[in-house]
């Protein structure tokens, strides 16, 4: 029998936090030539596409954290994301750069490693303000 969708363990803040903080240890491991295994990359992106945001949304009303989301992509960017169809792509975009680990340069990886410790942080704050809620 399948599960509810809402007590699914990938969109807990717990799990999500947990991934992305696995996921980025796998591209720092890579960049320090200590491993090549993309297994939590590749799962991030699978769950980030079943979450995927449509363009014609009208709310973040979901199970998913996208707020969480949200501000980790307008951290350290010069986009002025405002609208749920600009968060939609770059959930896509995101998702495109989680999908060419490890062909992506090392200045690219890099920069993906932040990014996803933005996401990490982001997480993790969502999960103490809904502890303490």
């Amino acid at each position: 029998m399948d599960r509810p969708k809402f007590d699914r363990i990938e969109t807990a803040l717990s799990y999500l936090t947990d991934l992305v903080s696995f996921a980025e240890t796998e591209v720092d491991n890579y960049l320090l030539e200590r491993g090549n295994g993309f297994a939590k990359i590749k799962e991030l992106g699978e769950i980030l596409e079943e979450f995927q945001l449509k363009d014609d949304a009208t709310s973040l009303v979901s199970i998913f954290p996208y707020m969480s989301f949200w501000r980790a992509v307008r951290k350290d960017s010069d986009k002025e994301i405002t609208k749920i169809p600009e968060l939609a792509l770059e959930m896509r975009l995101f998702r495109y750069e989680l999908a060419n680990v490890p062909f992506s340069n090392t200045e690219r990886l890099e920069q993906l490693r932040f990014v996803l410790y933005d996401f990490f942080i982001e997480f993790l704050s969502e999960a103490k303000i809904r502890r303490t809620a």
